[in-house]
């Protein structure tokens, strides 16, 4: 018996017996231990037998295995941060945040964070050093998905549903592909507001003093 002698195949065995009495063809992915190879396997009835496929995919297993690591890590990164920390793609969707985002952004958890810059006009409004209302264009996404990188820069921002406000200090810079097209953009926040406070009541006080 084929099972007996080659106990470690029995899945493969069960998934042929499977497609033949379901008489359709059948591609699935095993780990065969004792050559350490991962394969896939396409196996196709017949009214005359059985013909199957074998291709080695265990580079391709052994990149993703290594990519889930990096992302995994990536992750615990980002996580372990108290600056709001967020990447998104060349659309401007957030492909990556952290728990600090939503906090940043006054969010009761990531999970109900807006996951798309173009939803955030209705939630947020952005206003540049002077005053101004700032066009989404000149939002940090925006800017560093046009190439744009810059450090510390600053905003005030305040939610439509709550009205609070508070200030942004914004790092920002584009993500580039190997062809060094931009294909994403990567922003931290920090909110500075009790900072800019103190600032001002020391001004205040110097004036006061002069």
């Amino acid at each position: 018996d084929m099972r007996v002698l080659f106990p470690e195949a029995v899945p493969f065995f069960a998934r042929y017996e499977r497609a033949i009495a379901q008489q359709a063809s059948l591609t699935f992915e095993d780990y065969y231990a004792p050559l350490n190879m991962w394969t896939e396997v396409s196996v196709h009835p017949s009214a005359d037998g059985m013909s199957q496929f074998f291709r080695d995919v265990t580079e391709r297993k052994r990149a993703e295995d290594a990519l889930r690591e990096s992302r995994t890590k990536m992750e615990a990164a980002l996580a372990s941060m108290t600056d709001a920390v967020f990447i998104s793609d060349a659309e401007g969707r957030f492909v990556h945040l952290n728990d600090a985002f939503a906090a940043f952004h006054r969010f009761p958890s990531k999970e109900e964070c807006a996951q798309t810059l173009a939803e955030y006009p209705a939630i947020l409004e952005v206003f540049l050093p002077d005053g101004t209302l700032a066009p989404l264009e000149m939002w940090a996404v925006p800017r560093a998905l046009r190439g744009e990188t810059a450090t510390n820069a600053e905003y005030t921002l305040r939610r439509k549903d709550t009205g609070e406000s508070w200030v942004g200090s914004y790092s920002f810079g584009p993500i580039r592909g190997r062809d060094g097209l931009i294909v994403g953009s990567v922003v931290v926040g920090r909110d500075i507001t009790g900072r800019k406070r103190v600032d001002e009541e020391l001004r205040r006080l110097n004036a006061e003093l002069e």
